[in-house]
């Protein structure tokens, strides 16, 4: 099966999430979510605009100030794995 561009996240030049990215942006912001200071909100990036993301609105997500610094450049795959190191 011959994949779409949006079907391929995070390389070069893909600036859309694949179709189902909203599950992984769940995931993103189910981990920001719990921070202790839920009031001060950002906008997430799903795919950075560091690695061709952009601002539309099936690429933000909302994620407090203090996560959303720490995830940079991250996909959200790799930000879990970042976690993960923690637990």
């Amino acid at each position: 099966m011959k994949r779409t561009s949006k079907e391929s996240v995070g390389k070069q030049g893909n600036s859309e999430p694949p179709s189902g990215g909203n599950v992984a942006s769940r995931k993103v912001s189910a981990t920001t979510a719990a921070s202790p200071h839920p009031k001060a909100l950002t906008m997430d990036h799903i795919v950075p605009i560091a690695r061709g993301g952009r601002s539309t609105k099936s690429n933000v997500v909302p994620a407090c100030k203090t996560c959303n610094n720490a995830k940079k450049q991250l996909l959200p795959m790799e930000w879990e794995e970042y976690l993960e190191g923690f637990g």
